[in-house]
């Protein structure tokens, strides 16, 4: 419950029971650490940089300049997204008129002027979580064919494989490997053979095997997933 209540507020949660039901690899929250990392040195380079004579405490309100910042982080098609994102946001968080008071000229003026100081602020927590939603959107969409080939074999859904599973995910995927080089995968996940093969240490594994032109096998799986929608 805990984790569906807060899952909407706090990416950390939401990463977490993507994790419980294996539709995320364990490995994917240090990546949203480092990222989160990455964009708070970014973002000091980036004001840094245009603004050089500014206090630490000037640069965090120049913080609601997210335009600029999202397309110095991002190439174009991934900014178009985030921008529309943030704007939507932004919108959400315009104020609203309480009641049907009648506003005297000079209160209508003050009026105007809040709200014109509040249009397009959004907080860096907020800011942040548009982020890191997206990057954990993407993965999600990265993984979702190899999920598919996990979960037709996980036949307990415990997020699971014992040998003759994770043999027949080998397979599933079209690897075409001889017996040693799958063997050799085996003594990878499973070096004391304790038949427990977990989804992370697939996701893991499939991540860093090459193929064809050097691409993963997640990769390969994913390009050919995105054919398929084109299509």
């Amino acid at each position: 419950m805990g984790v569906k209540k807060y899952s909407g507020e706090e990416n950390d949660v939401m990463v977490f029971g993507k994790i419980l039901k294996n539709e995320c690899d364990e490995e994917f929250r240090f990546v949203q650490v480092q990222v989160k990392d990455t964009i708070a040195e970014l973002l000091k380079m980036f004001l840094k940089s245009k603004y050089p004579l500014k206090t630490s405490v000037d640069l965090e309100a120049l913080l609601q300049e997210w335009n600029d910042i999202v397309k110095y982080m991002y190439n174009q098609t991934d900014a178009d997204i985030l921008l529309g994102l943030l704007q939507d946001m932004q919108e959400r968080k315009q104020p609203e008129t309480v009641g049907k008071k009648k506003l005297t000229r000079e209160e209508l003026l003050a009026k105007k002027e809040r709200e014109a100081s509040m249009r397009g602020r959004i907080s860096y927590k907020e800011f942040l979580k548009v982020l890191l939603d997206f990057q954990l959107r993407g993965h999600e969409k990265f993984l979702q064919s190899f999920v598919r080939h996990f979960r037709s074999l996980d036949t307990d859904s415990n997020g699971i494989l014992n040998e003759s599973e994770f043999r027949a995910l080998v397979s599933d995927l079209d690897l075409e490997l001889e017996e040693h080089e799958v063997t050799r995968l085996l003594q990878v996940v499973d070096p004391y053979n304790n038949q427990n093969v977990t989804f992370s240490e697939c996701v893991a594994l499939f991540s860093s095997a090459g193929g064809e032109g050097g691409m993963s096998v997640l990769q390969r799986l994913s390009a050919m997933e995105s054919q398929s929608e084109s299509c």
